[in-house]
């Protein structure tokens, strides 16, 4: 996911998902095909510090873009503040 990176910036990133679990309430989540328990990208709401406004972040690892993955992920992180 827009790597290599070097092992201090991606501790940092590391750090950044799980601080807005715990400052927020939200950060990223897998996207996991349901047959296989495959994981196959992330999805999520970024914001804090380490980026510049808040909006949602789409990965698909590679070989599992152009699937519609990531749009239904990003449908179901809209709806999922809904059912909590």
């Amino acid at each position: 996911m827009g790597g290599p990176f070097e092992a201090r910036a991606a501790w940092g990133m590391f750090c950044h998902d799980l601080a807005c679990w715990l400052l927020f309430g939200h950060g990223a989540l897998m996207i996991e095909l349901t047959v296989s328990k495959q994981c196959i990208g992330q999805v999520g709401i970024n914001h804090g510090a380490a980026v510049s406004g808040a909006g949602a972040r789409l990965a698909a690892y590679d070989g599992h873009e152009g699937h519609g993955y990531a749009t239904e992920a990003a449908r179901a992180l809209r709806d999922w503040p809904l059912r909590r």
